[in-house]
């Protein structure tokens, strides 16, 4: 039972990935104990997908920024309501 807690949170905290850019490492500054003018991270949210090549069970881990799935969704919705208007469009001029 604590096994199964413990994986679920595990699956649970891999789903909710984030990315956050490198950061180059600076030396501190003395008189603050900060470093000198690094603004804070900023962390991004990102959402993952394992895709597998057809022909393979291997999947390949895919993360993206959330930012950048909504336009890439937001793109797939346009072209597929564009071909579905081009294909009405061409079945009612016969």
């Amino acid at each position: 039972m604590i096994i199964a807690a413990a994986l679920a949170l595990g699956i649970c905290s891999a789903a909710e990935t984030a990315v956050s850019p490198p950061s180059a490492a600076k030396p501190a500054d003395a008189t603050t104990g900060q470093s000198a003018s690094k603004p804070p991270e900023k962390r991004v949210r990102a959402i993952c997908r394992d895709d597998a090549p057809t022909g393979t069970r291997f999947a390949k881990r895919t993360c993206v920024p959330v930012e950048e799935f909504k336009r890439r969704q937001d793109k797939a919705y346009e072209g597929m309501v564009e071909m579905q208007h081009n294909a009405t469009s061409t079945n009612m001029s016969r």
